[in-house]
């Protein structure tokens, strides 16, 4: 699967829907962190109403974002009474998808409370038409939990409730399940492995993302034949990626921020897909993880 920045809508029924609620009742920190799951939202969603369900501590800077048409800053009631209401409230928006970027008992009890009859529902929620429920997702980055969401509901899209058993696997996973997907990319005859490690795509170069494995139980097409690679890695990239080498791997994570554009060097090297490279602000994401640019 190609994940790049411009490809954030999907295809089916959550990218026509035309009413959206987004769920998000942490504090600051976890707010801003899920900011870039909101910028997804709202490119999925062109024209589409998207209503936030958030708290007070956060309404202020809700209502300065650009991906909410309405913010509502009541999500975490305590008394019964007042979530009864809130439920009751859902319901009768009558949204065509929630997205529950908070993935608390909480939230899930308000999917719970919706039933028998809840809308789609993208989310870490046992019964969710879209279901993530993967063990490690607690300690993922808020747009890899994103990611993972959408994934999994396009693939329940794709194969229905009747459908193939499918298996899923994230790019940021920890072993035993982490996945090589710049090998599998390679076996898939998706890119070819350069020497730098890098995956080449035929189109994109190395400005593209592997951010999922998914393995569908039918029998597949032919094998594709390997990718060739469209450049001289001997006069491109390796060069570069000796000179990275040499500064030696970054002892911590000022270091990191000194060196980056060593390793960028590695990438811009690279001939093929340079009209598709990555702009400023999220190749420094990349490299560094400054989640002050998520915003």
């Amino acid at each position: 699967m190609i994940w790049r920045k411009s490809a954030a809508s999907s295809d089916g029924e959550t990218s026509s829907a035309k009413r959206v609620l987004v769920i998000q009742l942490g504090g600051l920190g976890a707010f801003v962190l899920a900011l870039a799951a909101a910028k997804r939202i709202r490119e999925a969603h062109v024209g589409a109403r998207i209503t936030l369900l958030t708290t007070e501590a956060t309404k202020d800077l809700a209502e300065k974002a650009p991906y909410f048409d309405t913010v509502e800053a009541d999500g975490k009631p305590t008394e019964p009474q007042a979530i009864t209401k809130l439920i009751a409230r859902i319901r009768a928006a009558k949204y065509d998808v929630v997205y529950d970027l908070e993935g608390s008992n909480r939230t899930s009890n308000y999917f719970q409370g919706l039933r028998p009859w809840p809308p789609k529902w993208s989310g870490p929620t046992p019964g969710a038409s879209y279901a993530y429920l993967d063990g490690a997702r607690a300690q993922m980055h808020p747009l890899d939990r994103y990611a993972a969401t959408v994934i999994t509901a396009a693939v329940a899209q794709a194969v229905g409730a009747d459908g193939p058993a499918t298996a899923l696997r994230f790019a940021p996973e920890p072993p035993p399940r982490r996945v090589a997907m710049q090998r599998l990319a390679e076996v898939a005859g998706l890119a070819a492995l350069a020497p730098s490690h890098l995956a080449i795509h035929p189109i994109y170069g190395p400005w593209f993302g592997l951010r999922a494995a998914i393995v569908v139980d039918v029998d597949g097409p032919p094998p594709r034949p390997p990718v060739t690679r469209a450049c001289d890695c001997a006069h491109g990239c390796a060069p570069a990626l000796d000179q990275a080498l040499a500064a030696g791997p970054p002892r911590d994570g000022a270091e990191l921020r000194e060196r980056w554009r060593l390793w960028l060097a590695v990438r811009d090297a690279c001939p093929v897909g340079r009209a598709h490279r990555y702009g400023e602000e999220q190749l420094t994401y990349h490299y560094t993880g400054d989640r002050s640019l998520l915003g």
